[in-house]
């Protein structure tokens, strides 16, 4: 087993205010960015994602649209 930890330096108002912002061009930009990424946590969650819990895209927009948020905590991209 292994861990890992990533820290990043955030402006925390600007990042607090991208939550609700309905920002689709920052959604494009991430897509095209890192759409790989989400592409292999897809694959890693795929089963999650058969019984029902968001893509990881799909998590994303909610946080970045302000809803609808996900309380499973057993599915995973729970956003709460």
């Amino acid at each position: 087993m292994s861990s890992s930890l990533s820290v990043y330096l955030l402006d925390v108002a600007a990042t607090r205010a991208l939550v609700g912002s309905r920002d689709d061009q920052l959604l494009k930009v991430i897509s095209d960015r890192f759409g790989d990424d989400l592409a292999r946590d897809d694959n890693y969650f795929s089963y999650e994602i058969e019984q029902g819990t968001l893509k990881a895209y799909e998590a994303l927009r909610a946080v970045v649209h302000g809803g609808p948020f996900n309380s499973d905590e057993d599915r995973a991209f729970s956003l709460i």
